[in-house]
């Protein structure tokens, strides 16, 4: 046995060595174009970085202390102008078109390029002709205000802030210091061997910290800004002067994370700034009473029931062994940091994302509504482009709400009668926008998605505002709404990258508390196990669990940041679809399609879409390879094991397991893992070989078709065969009796053909075709048009491919029937 196990690793090892040239050769080419695109990628993003790092020291030196709170930036300064004499303003119009004369009056000045007061922002918005005169700008604007009543608001503060205010990076870079500065005082005091402050401190700190409704009192009483402070720097003091720097570490990572999201928010305005902030584009100013309450998270209802928890446990501590740092031990066992560590992280770095993209992020409170929201009301305005049809991204941004599990609420308009079929409900274009989402919020979260149009009315602001998380289309010259939790300068595109994040802000919350609810369980278990094992064991020392107390809370803390942080750049890093319009392929003529598929050319994939395809096609070839088969096994086995050790069962299996290796009975704990191990390992192989199986029957059954050079009706013309699954748009397939049809395509002549379409339509007779238009008929009615999947019959026909892939009409007729409802049973309050 030894000799064969020898003999078959050197076979192996000559067969890689042998292998190796053969590889080299092969992948010489591809590993070329990979580096040249690599290197050319690296520029780019070189690029970007130095251009974004300059963006944010600018954040940086804003947030500084005695800085003023007008926003610069190179030659363009917002001023907030308030009035100084009341009266006089007053009488001469009041502030806006008083402000509005100081504009005209200062766009007259040689060194100004432009000014103009925005009504959405509450600002002078000025531009001067070059950087060297923008202080001498800022002074006549002063000047020129004085003389009209107003003064510059220095002290302004202001219910809806600024998108350039660096008050957010000021909170976070505190909060961050105060966190370094307990670090280091814990290490001292550890390295000195100073006595550490009482356990019942920090435990009544944390306590209160993590509590939901001493968080509210504390935030209406000083505001989020100064709360935020207020608790990271009790805290820091606490757990500094307790000697406790592991806590402070995870907080100090939340707080980077949270300072890159403040950083990247505010940087992001001036990206966007000259398409948002331009003379003539109209402004939506924003009104917080129109807003509805945030709703309490799933991580600050848990926090709740937690810290009712954790107050039981120490009484119950407290009656039973009479010590009040015993007690304290129970209160700190049970805090659920670790549920509010994970979506906290999982929405800073997602917010961080969408800002490097340029998306507005106006309120991150807002945001993090996205765990709960149930029903995505999509307003006509942005599902159409102004004067124009259906958005391109429409489809896609309905079958992302459709995967999110949300109820697709659509607004009627006649222009989008073929999306209506992918919507849950349909209210009437007459009905007020802000009533349909008053109604639907008793449901759950309603997110809104609005592109304001000129003229519009302020009922459409409003149904925008009643949103729990309100998003506002700012593409094209759509006005500015400023209220918004969300501008989307792209369109749709940020719609459909904010939608993907709803299930994943779902998953974070979930496996959050389940790893807050273990780290608790162990963590209270080791609490009452080191007390009893202490006393047991004193002539034998201190137990060594005592020490580790409170290790599984942090753990599962440090669990949810990776958590967290993980799920947001696979949101961030998740390849967006390449849209393509939607069109009316059966309403027009041969020649017109002809032209239209002329005009519509394919996207050119991007760099990094080459070279992910580049290093797949590469990574095929290799796994091809005889020698290498035992690695390519062992990745795949690999991922099916960690798909089924993903089970709701295996937390708490595992948390058992390790409660019984607390309990002393190392041995049945080891049984659980083992078997738990052994299972996931026994179905992973079989769900490897059925996915194998599976594969094989799918190769065996790959549907053909055939490509004709060019139009012809010579039945006897040669044509060639290929794969459905690689025809595009253009390509001029025949059609016989008995073939199925490879994609949806346009007749551009027919002989007695005849298509059974009861798998697409129900129709259970045969349907005779035609190469005429059917301008707004029904799928059933298009007599003109084969579909994907679609029998032939009888006849003969020659068409011209129009869809493939998800865009054809069977993929949307499985999209629809395969559409999930939102989870029932969470239904979260509102609080103040």
């Amino acid at each position: 046995m030894g000799v064969g196990l020898l003999t078959r690793s050197s076979g192996a090892v000559a067969g890689i060595v042998l292998a190796g040239p053969r590889l080299l050769a092969r992948g010489t080419a591809p590993a070329v174009g990979v580096a040249a695109g690599a290197v050319a990628g690296t520029a780019r993003a070189g690029v970007r970085s130095a251009d974004f790092a300059a963006r944010a020291a600018r954040v940086a030196r804003a947030a500084l202390p005695g800085g003023t709170r007008d926003w610069r930036a190179g030659d363009r300064t917002h001023l907030a102008l308030r009035p100084a004499a009341a009266e006089k303003v007053r009488r001469a119009g009041g502030l806006e078109r008083v402000a509005r004369r100081v504009a005209k009056a200062l766009a007259e000045h040689p060194d100004v390029a432009f000014a103009y007061w925005d009504d959405g922002l509450a600002r002078l918005v000025v531009a001067a002709t070059e950087d060297a005169v923008t202080d001498r700008v800022v002074d006549r604007a002063g000047e020129l205000a004085e003389q009209h009543g107003l003064r510059r608001a220095d002290d302004l503060v202001e219910e809806l802030a600024h998108p350039g205010d660096p008050t957010s990076v000021r909170v976070a870079a505190t909060a961050l210091g105060a966190d370094a500065l307990g670090i280091a005082a814990a290490l001292t005091g550890s390295a000195l061997r100073l006595p550490a402050s009482p356990r019942l401190v920090t435990a009544v700190a944390t306590l209160l910290r993590e509590n939901p409704t001493f968080r509210a009192w504390l935030r209406e009483r000083l505001g989020p800004a100064r709360m935020d402070v207020a608790l990271a720097a009790a805290n820091a003091a606490v757990h500094g002067a307790g000697q406790s720097p592991t806590s402070l570490v995870l907080d100090g990572a939340l707080r980077v994370c949270q300072l890159g999201e403040a950083v990247s928010r505010t940087a992001a305005f001036e990206v966007v700034h000259d398409r948002l902030c331009a003379p003539g584009r109209a402004s939506l100013p924003g009104d917080p009473s129109l807003r509805p309450p945030l709703r309490s998270s799933p991580a600050q209802e848990y926090a709740a029931h937690a810290s009712t928890g954790s107050v039981a446990g120490a009484a119950a501590t407290l009656l039973v062994k009479h010590d009040l740092t015993e007690a304290a031990e129970a209160v700190l066992a049970g805090s659920p940091k670790a549920a509010r560590y994970g979506p906290a992280a999982f929405h800073a770095v997602l917010s961080a994302a969408l800002s490097r993209t340029g998306v507005l992020v106006r309120d991150p409170e807002r945001l993090r509504q996205l765990e709960m929201a149930a029903t995505v009301v999509l307003h006509p305005s942005a599902l159409r482009l102004p004067d124009q049809g259906a958005d391109p991204w429409t489809e896609d941004v309905l079958d992302a709400a459709r995967r999110a599990g949300l109820r697709v609420v659509m607004v009627h308009d006649p222009a989008l009668a073929d999306f209506t079929g992918l919507a849950d409900q349909v209210v009437g274009a007459q009905r007020p926008l802000r009533d349909v989402v008053d109604d639907l919020r008793a449901d759950g979260g309603v997110i809104t998605v609005v592109r304001p149009r000129p003229g519009d009315d302020d009922s459409l602001l409003h149904g925008l505002l009643g949103g729990d998380v309100a998003v506002a289309l700012a593409d094209a010259d759509a006005p500015v709404a400023w209220g918004a939790d969300v501008l989307a300068p792209h369109g749709l595109a940020d719609v459909w990258r904010l939608l993907r994040a709803v299930p994943a802000a779902r998953g974070v919350g979930r496996r959050s508390q389940v790893l807050a609810r273990s780290g608790a369980a162990l963590s209270g278990l080791l609490v009452a196990v080191g007390e009893a094992r202490q006393s047991k064991g004193a002539s034998r020392g201190p137990s060594s669990l005592l020490g580790m107390r409170h290790a599984p809370v942090d753990a599962s803390a440090a669990a949810a940041l990776f958590s967290g942080t993980r799920a947001a750049l696979g949101v961030a890093m998740a390849r967006a679809p390449r849209p393509r319009p939607r069109v009316a392929w059966h309403a027009l003529d041969v020649e017109g399609v002809r032209r239209r598929l002329a005009r519509e050319k394919e996207p050119e994939p991007s760099v990094t879409e080459q070279l992910a395809a580049r290093l797949r096609a590469a990574a095929g070839r290799a796994g091809r390879v005889p020698a290498l088969a035992p690695v390519k096994w062992t990745w795949q086995l690999g991922r099916a094991v960690r798909g089924e050790l993903d089970d709701p069962l295996t937390p708490v299996l595992a948390v058992g397991s390790a409660a019984e290796a607390i309990l002393g009975s190392v041995m049945d704990a080891l049984l659980v893992v083992g078997a738990l191990d052994l299972n996931a390992l026994v179905g992973g192989f079989q769900r490897l070989r059925a996915e194998r199986a599976l594969a094989g029957l799918l190769a065996q059954q790959k549907q053909k078709a055939r490509v004709a050079e060019e139009e012809t009706h010579d039945a006897s013309a040669e044509a060639r065969v290929v794969d459905a699954a690689k025809l595009h748009p253009g390509d001029i397939i025949d059609l016989k009796a008995d073939d199925v049809v490879p994609a949806d395509a346009r007749l551009l002549w027919e002989d007695g053909l005849e298509i059974d379409e009861s798998a697409l339509t129900g129709e259970s007779l045969p349907v005779d075709k035609s190469v005429d238009p059917a301008p707004q008929a029904p799928v059933a009615e298009r007599y003109c048009m084969v579909y994907e999947g679609t029998t032939v019959v009888a006849g003969r026909a020659q068409a011209v491919v129009v869809d493939i892939g998800d865009h054809t009409e069977a993929a949307r007729a499985v999209s629809l029937a395969a559409r999930t409802r939102p989870p029932p049973a969470y239904r979260p309050a509102s609080r103040n």
